[in-house]
């Protein structure tokens, strides 16, 4: 290794040290491959697993995305029904559609889904022809049982 760095080292090599030179080239331009190769294959390893994990993580918030989807039965007739209210669905529910007395209130479920109705509803100090559809957090709303 001495007399090798001694050649390379040299200004004008001998041909005793241009055989050695010529002996290791060989091997160094098999080194220098090998590294760039190494280097090549650690990038793209690291670009399969980003890949993988990023794959991954598309097709769970595919799958979270199409669960949060309002797969209830639709409503296709007028149905009398029956809501109770939370805090912030009693402030709403006045608020948006100017009835004064929710317990005196006649509510029927016009359209949406199960999950999230569009209200029709008449009492004290309704609007005329108002229309609600709550937040499904703010209310509990079932079918009327007719007895």
């Amino acid at each position: 290794m001495a007399a090798l760095a001694n050649a390379w080292d040299s200004p004008e090599p001998n041909e005793a040290d241009e055989f050695k030179l010529v002996r290791v080239q060989g091997a160094v331009e098999s080194l220098r491959q090998w590294s760039i190769f190494d280097g090549v294959s650690t990038a793209f390893t690291q670009f399969i697993i980003a890949f993988t994990i990023g794959t991954a993580g598309i097709g769970l918030a595919i799958v979270l995305a199409a669960s949060q989807f309002d797969s209830s039965p639709a409503i296709k007739e007028p149905t009398a029904v029956i809501v109770k209210f939370n805090d912030a669905g009693g402030a709403q529910f006045t608020q948006r559609t100017g009835c004064s007395d929710p317990s005196a209130t006649t509510f029927l479920a016009v359209g949406g889904t199960w999950q999230q109705p569009t209200l029709a509803m008449s009492g004290p100090g309704c609007r005329f022809g108002v229309r609600w559809a709550p937040r499904p957090d703010n209310v509990e709303i079932r079918p009327k049982t007719q007895s």
